[in-house]
C-alpha cells in the first residue's frame, strides 16, 4: 500500500521502527534521528504518481480484489486489479478475468464449533459471519464443486480476529489426494465487526473437476470470525514486459490534475490518487471512463502515442446548486422589479 500511495517519506517511532524491520530493509533508508525516538526513512524506489499497465485482470467485487492485494502474488508494478461489479457496464479492454470460487459463512457444510451469525453492527449491509469459533484443534468445512478452469488456486480469507496470534491452517481433499497448507498466522483485527475486517492468502492448491472438501483448523486457542472464503485461480507470476513509456509536466492543484502521457502501446494508466465521485477525465480534450482499479485508485485505458491526459473535480451537487442559486436569484429579481412597478403605478395615480 505505501508503494501504490507513492509515499516517498516514512515518519516512525523506534517501536514502528523495529516491528517493521526497517532498519534492516533494502527499501528504506535512514536519513534522520531525533534522539533516537522519531526516526525519518526514505524510500530509495517509491512509486511515481502515474504508472503504465499493458494488462488488467478483474476479480468479481471489492472484497476479493482486496483480499488478493494482501497476498504475496499481488505486486503493484506489475499487477492492476479491476472489481467487476464496479464496471459491469464498462469493456474492458486487454482484461482478463480471474476464475472464483466464493464462499459465505451460511455455506459451511459441517464444523465442530461455531454459529453463523448476522453482524449488524453499524454495517452497511447485514453480512454474514461464521462466529463463536474458537479452541485449538476446532475446525469447519466447505463443499466445493472442482472449477472448470484446472490450476493453481490461492485461497483467501476475510475476517476478523482480535485476540493475541490468531492462526489457521488450510486442507483440500478430494478422494485420497490430500493437499495441507502450514499453519498461517493471521494480522489481529481492532474488533469483532464488519468494519474491522482483514484479508489474508491462507494457502496454495492445485484444482480440478470434480468434488473437494475445504477444512479449516484452528492452530491456536484465539477465536476467528470468518466473513468470507475465495478460491482464485491466479496466472504463473510474469515479469512485465519492457515497453516505452513517460509521464511528464505533471500539474496537480485542488481540482485539477494533468500530465503527458507518451505511450508505446495501448494499456492503462494508473494514478496513485483516491477514487472519489465527481472527478471527471480528458483524454486530448476527449471525455475518458475512470475506473476504479486497486481498491480505491483510478486508472483509465489510454491507446498507444502521445496523449495530454487531465482529471477535473466537479462536484455532482455543483450544476443543480447553480441552478437553483440562479432560479433563486431570477425570482428575487422579478419579484423585486414587480414590487417597484406597483410603487410606480400607485405615485402615477396619485
Amino acid at each position: 500500500m505505501l508503494d501504490l500511495l507513492g509515499v516517498k517519506y516514512l515518519v516512525v517511532n523506534r517501536t514502528f521502527e523495529e516491528q517493521q524491520g526497517l532498519a534492516e530493509s533494502m527499501n528504506f533508508e535512514k536519513v534522520f534521528s531525533d534522539k533516537d525516538w522519531w526516526k525519518v526513512y526514505r524510500s530509495k524506489d517509491h512509486m511515481p504518481k502515474a504508472w503504465f499497465y499493458p494488462n488488467a485482470y478483474v476479480l468479481p467485487d471489492a472484497s476479493s480484489e482486496l483480499a488478493l492485494m494482501n497476498s504475496p502474488w499481488f505486486e503493484p508494478r506489475q499487477s492492476l486489479l479491476i472489481a467487476g461489479e464496479h464496471h459491469r457496464r464498462s469493456r474492458l479492454r486487454h482484461a482478463q478475468e480471474l476464475p472464483t470460487i466464493s464462499f459465505s459463512a451460511d455455506q459451511v457444510a459441517t464444523f465442530s464449533g461455531g454459529a453463523a451469525a448476522v453482524n449488524n453492527n453499524d454495517c452497511a449491509e447485514l453480512d454474514l459471519r461464521f462466529a463463536y469459533w474458537n479452541g485449538k484443534g476446532n475446525w469447519l468445512r466447505f463443499n466445493v464443486e472442482g472449477p472448470t478452469v484446472v490450476g493453481r488456486y490461492l485461497l483467501l480469507i476475510q475476517y476478523t480476529a482480535p485476540d493475541p496470534d490468531p492462526s489457521l491452517m488450510a486442507e483440500v481433499t478430494q478422494g485420497n489426494r490430500k493437499q495441507v497448507s502450514s499453519p498461517v498466522k493471521l494480522p489481529r483485527s481492532w474488533d469483532w465487526n464488519c468494519k474491522a475486517t482483514r484479508s489474508a492468502q491462507l494457502g496454495e492448491f492445485q484444482l480440478g473437476p470434480g468434488s473437494h472438501q475445504l477444512t479449516l483448523t484452528l492452530t491456536s486457542k484465539s477465536d476467528v470470525a470468518l466473513f468470507s472464503l475465495w478460491l482464485v485461480r491466479v496466472p504463473e507470476a510474469e515479469p512485465m514486459k519492457s515497453s516505452q513509456v513517460s509521464f511528464d509536466n505533471l500539474h496537480v492543484s485542488t481540482n485539477r490534475i494533468g500530465f503527458e502521457a507518451c505511450l508505446s502501446q495501448d494499456g492503462y494508466v494508473f494514478l496513485n490518487e483516491i477514487h472519489y465521485p465527481g472527478w471527471t477525465a480528458t483524454v486530448d480534450g476527449e471525455p475518458a471512463t475512470i475506473l476504479r482499479a486497486d481498491g480505491i485508485f483510478r486508472a483509465l485505458w489510454v491507446s498507444a502515442g502521445s496523449h495530454q491526459i487531465e482529471f477535473r473535480f466537479w462536484p455532482r451537487l455543483l450544476l443543480p446548486g447553480a441552478a437553483i442559486s440562479l432560479a433563486t436569484l431570477t425570482a428575487v429579481g422579478l419579484a423585486l422589479a414587480a414590487s417597484r412597478s406597483s410603487r410606480s403605478g400607485l405615485k402615477n395615480d396619485r
